[in-house]
């Protein structure tokens, strides 16, 4: 093997080998000059500087000591960064879209209008064979809190506010976001709070979000609240979700990730009136736009130049 081939080994692991075999391919149509290293449990060290993964374990980083950066095909890059083989010096990247911020736009404005409309209404008089038209409070009746401004939180709150809901959104730093009132800070958050009737989570996992969605925040909510979480399970705190239920400060939840995923057949959650579940599936990554993202950073990796979506480790984001 020469070694200009030698230099361009890229390594590739997924859970799923067919899903990593596309990927091989997708990137090949991108114009990458590579030679794919399939890794699997037990294999020698390779001598990849790029790593293209989902899922790794952390028998992975133990092993392949060449790595310089990782590029990880999802969103969310906690189950990555709770990895103690992974070496410090090992760039991660996450993804910035590909996709996902459009269809999770489509699912939580379904979620708001399902809910503000009283479309349960219908569905019951529909299986009753009624005809019951009723009234419908305006939109300045739902304003809308947004967590997290990134670039799926910032689509969330634009296309919800082009709706005409009052829009709220609030993030670690100052944003701006036309048509968006904006709050930042941990000073500011329970103002952002208590003027949100419909809370809707798409923050970064990391310490200081864990649990977030929980008593300290729900206190906060006007009366008959709802709360959608997009982001991660760990941002809910599940007793509390449930206590806040059922006394009626919360009147609804609309809940897309969990704990423990599949949700487990006995989890209280299945059988609660106020929950509306739906197995993650919010926004799913699409593979080609999410390959061609991985493209052009790793062009610009080798080209010695800045990629983007780098994560800062120390913030977890």
């Amino acid at each position: 093997m020469s070694r200009r081939i030698i230099e361009s080994e890229i390594l590739f692991y997924s859970p799923n080998r067919e899903r990593a075999e596309r990927w091989i391919t997708l990137l090949k149509a991108n114009g990458i000059d590579f030679a794919p290293v399939r890794w699997c449990a037990g294999m020698a060290a390779s001598n990849a500087e790029l790593a293209i993964v989902a899922l790794p374990p952390e028998e992975l980083f133990r092993s392949q000591r060449n790595l310089k950066a990782v590029f990880t095909v999802a969103a969310g890059i906690d189950a990555i960064l709770k990895l103690k083989s992974l070496p410090a010096g090992v760039q991660v990247v996450r993804l910035e879209d590909s996709g996902m911020a459009a269809k999770m736009s489509e699912y939580v404005v379904h979620a708001i209008s399902d809910i503000s409309r009283g479309m349960d209404r219908y569905r019951v008089a529909h299986r009753e064979r009624k005809w019951t038209p009723d009234r419908y409070e305006p939109f300045e009746h739902w304003p809308v809190g947004v967590m997290g401004l990134g670039v799926i939180g910032s689509r969330i709150a634009a296309t919800v506010a082009a709706m005409g809901y009052p829009v709220n959104a609030w993030s670690r730093s100052s944003r701006e976001l036309p048509g968006v009132r904006c709050y930042s800070g941990a000073a500011l958050f329970g103002d952002f709070v208590s003027g949100s009737r419909v809370l809707v989570n798409v923050l970064p996992l990391t310490e200081q979000t864990r649990n977030i969605l929980g008593k300290d925040t729900f206190r906060r909510l006007p009366a008959g609240s709802v709360v959608i979480n997009v982001g991660r399970g760990e941002h809910l705190d599940e007793k509390d979700l449930i206590e806040y239920l059922d006394n009626g400060k919360i009147t609804a939840a609309v809940l897309d990730v969990f704990r423990t995923e599949p949700l487990p057949v006995d989890h209280p959650f299945w059988s609660h009136p106020g929950i509306r579940i739906t197995p993650h599936i919010s926004g799913t990554t699409d593979e080609h736009e999410a390959i061609n993202q991985i493209a052009r950073n790793i062009e610009a990796f080798r080209a010695g130049g800045a990629m983007t979506g780098v994560v800062d480790r120390a913030r977890g984001y």
